[in-house]
This record gives structure tokens, C-alpha cells and sequence, in this order.
């Protein structure tokens, strides 16, 4: 199956580059562009629970010490909206990822990530709002 060696050693960066070289070779008529059914019994059941336009939200999604931004700007189809072709994702957030709480036990993660947590209050403001897809020939 795998056209390259696939070691464990470094499995999710391994795997993240192989998965984007194999989106990378498709083809537009390989995507199967399918929106979320937003009235499935799955989703209906948690309704209470949540506020789908959140979905649509750019913002931090924070769990202590982890944050990563949310980007639905990019997967529009996937809510049922026209996609235009999106901006170069910003890399700004990127150090994000070499957080860790290894040897971290007196941070205060409300003050490390004040910024962040500035942003999710503030997530009604970034809900994205578009043409809905109204036909199969908005899809193609």
C-alpha cells in the first residue's frame, strides 16, 4: 500500500507528509465534496447541547496548555457554503505546537494564553457567513 518506506519513529509527521502528497496527486474529480447533514439524529441529539454556527467560528480552540486554531474558512463545502480558494494558511500560530507541559507544573495557562482565550470570547464575532450551495452545479 505505501509507495515509500513508513517508519514509527516519527509517525505523525511521517504520516501528515504522506497524506498531504497523497491529497496533493488527486485529481478534482476524485473529492467527493458531501456537506455535514445538519438535521442527521446525531447531531439533532446534541442540539441543546451546542450552538452549530460555532462550527463556522475562526477561532482558538484552547484545553489548557493546547491550543489550535479552527479555520472552517477553509472546508466551506463542509457546511453547505460556496468555497472560494482560501488564503495561505497563517503561520503565526505555528508555535503553538512546541508547547508542552513537560516541566511546566507552575504555569498559569489562563496568563500563557490570554491572547487566545481574548480570541474564543470573541468567537460570535468570526462566525463565517456565505451563499449557501444551492444546487449539484455549485459543487463542480
Amino acid at each position: 500500500m505505501w509507495n515509500c518506506e513508513h517508519t514509527f519513529t516519527r509517525t505523525v509527521r511521517t504520516t501528515v507528509r504522506v497524506i498531504r502528497d497523497i491529497l496533493d496527486e488527486m485529481q478534482y474529480d476524485q473529492f467527493i465534496w458531501q456537506p455535514y447533514d445538519m438535521e442527521s439524529n446525531i447531531i439533532m441529539a446534541y442540539a441543546g447541547d451546542f450552538n452549530p454556527q460555532l462550527w463556522r467560528s475562526i477561532c482558538p480552540l484552547i484545553f489548557y496548555a493546547i491550543v489550535e486554531m479552527h479555520h472552517p474558512e477553509r472546508v466551506l463545502r463542509q457546511f453547505g457554503m460556496m468555497q472560494n480558494i482560501p488564503d495561505q494558511p497563517d503561520t503565526r500560530d505555528m508555535s503553538l505546537h512546541k508547547i508542552t507541559r513537560s516541566n511546566r507544573t507552575g504555569t498559569d495557562w489562563v496568563l500563557q494564553h490570554i491572547l487566545y482565550i481574548t480570541r474564543w470570547q470573541r468567537r460570535y464575532d468570526t462566525v463565517i457567513q456565505r451563499q449557501p450551495i444551492s444546487n449539484r452545479r455549485d459543487t463542480d
